[in-house]
């Protein structure tokens, strides 16, 4: 079941879980990506470059964002299935 984002401007690495359902064996599996394929602050950085929350960001916080997002699309581009995703099986 999709539940949507409750807000864009606060996301966390927690909005990057996905859990699939096999309703015929009643089974449930729970994808989530790594919380290391994230810087520690990217999050908080987005929000500052993207939304100005809680203030209007620097040039230099915006050219560094944006350094970062690369590194986190690059990541997504090359990296394997196994270094990006946490995987669990529950039920079945």
């Amino acid at each position: 079941m999709y539940r949507g984002i409750p807000n864009v401007e606060n996301l966390t690495p927690k909005n990057y879980i996905s859990t699939f359902f096999r309703k015929s064996t009643s089974s449930m599996f729970q994808v989530q990506v790594r919380a290391e394929i994230f810087s520690e602050d990217f999050f908080e950085q987005r929000s500052i470059v993207e939304f100005g929350i809680p203030r209007d960001a620097t040039v230099e916080e915006r050219k560094r964002f944006e350094e970062r997002e690369r590194e986190v699309r690059d990541k997504f581009l090359t990296f394997s299935e196994d270094q990006l995703f946490i995987g669990k099986l529950d039920g079945g």
